[in-house]
């Protein structure tokens, strides 16, 4: 997903589309059917573009990954010539610059200058914020039902209705934000206290807790008037039985 987004940030945009090879990574194979993975599905609504798998052994897919997977024996000239990684990033960005000054075997052009017109199709990264979370390491928690996700050691509050579901934590200048799949849940001042309950939350949890306490009450009410009205019948009948 960083490799995706940082090949958007150096094309200067996204494609309508994303096309991935079916690595264990992105689907797993259930029952014989391909499913993709809930993290892909979420960078799916992140990115705002759809995720397409290579149809298996079909050239006009399958073929194109595995064209630019050969990359990476270009690099075998420098075998036991490259020490650290800036070396290994300077020797993959002159092959780059080599490949596309050169012209495809397929159209005859020079493949930067193709660059230069498919750019042109690119649209804009949106959201770049929760983006920006998948280049940093950004935390994901279940909602407790006490509301609070924790953040360095300290509980923020969330709406009562996203208790079970997997929410984004990223911090911004001072603020944490909390997402909910692309869409922002709230926002808190990072704060040095245990607990940080927004007071709509509160009231929404003690609401619910209240709902909750009362249902169970009368619930057990009417267990009782039931035990009871069973006991008082039975010795009703048992009455009726020493009568005759």
């Amino acid at each position: 997903m960083r490799c995706v987004l940082e090949a958007f940030d150096r094309a200067g945009g996204k494609p309508v589309k994303i096309k991935t090879d079916n690595m264990s990574a992105v689907v797993k194979m259930t029952h014989g059917h391909k499913k993709k993975l809930p993290v892909i599905r979420e960078f799916e609504k992140d990115t705002e573009g759809p995720i397409h798998l290579c149809k298996v052994r079909n050239p006009q897919s399958k073929g194109k990954c595995e064209s630019a997977n050969r990359f990476v024996s270009w690099l075998k000239p420098y075998e036991n010539e490259l020490e650290t990684e800036d070396e290994l990033i300077e020797a993959i960005k002159t092959i780059n610059r080599q490949i596309n000054q050169e012209s495809s075997r397929t159209t005859g052009m020079p493949r930067n200058v193709l660059m230069k017109k498919e750019k042109e199709h690119l649209r804009p990264l949106t959201k770049r914020h929760i983006l920006d979370s998948y280049l940093k390491n950004v935390d994901t928690q279940e909602v407790p039902s006490t509301l609070l996700v924790t953040y360095k050691g300290h509980g923020y509050s969330v709406p009562k209705k996203y208790i079970g579901k997997r929410v984004k934590l990223v911090e911004t200048d001072g603020f944490l934000q909390i997402y909910y799949n692309a869409g922002l849940v709230c926002t808190h001042a990072l704060s040095d206290q245990p607990l940080n309950y927004k007071s709509e939350h509160y009231v929404e949890g003690l609401k619910s807790s209240i709902e909750k306490k009362a249902e169970e009450a009368e619930s057990d009410y009417e267990e009782k008037i039931r035990k009871k009205a069973e006991t008082s019948l039975k010795r009703m009948k048992d009455l009726k039985g020493k009568a005759k």
